[in-house]
């Protein structure tokens, strides 16, 4: 199972835990037996490898669809997976 992402963007600005966990799994409650969207991906590369990594656990994905122009913004977020 995967999922899309719609954008990508890395900053090395750091959120707190409750405020970049809440920008990462926000759902409504009418979707609480789906995985959570997740349309953009945020934040550092730790914070994006933690919120992968933990959807992974938690949701079962085994991959996610990129766009063309955020390949080159995301592969060092590969280059860290890779192999996990």
């Amino acid at each position: 199972m995967g999922f899309a992402v719609f954008q990508v963007t890395i900053t090395e600005r750091v959120t707190s835990d409750q405020e970049h966990h809440a920008s990462a799994t926000q759902r409504t409650e009418d979707a609480i037996f789906t995985p959570p969207p997740f349309q953009r991906l945020t934040g550092s590369i730790e914070q994006i490898i933690e919120d992968l990594v933990s959807c992974r656990e938690q949701y079962g994905f085994s991959y996610i669809q990129i766009r063309d122009i955020d390949m080159e913004a995301f592969a060092p977020v590969v280059a860290r997976l890779a192999g996990k």
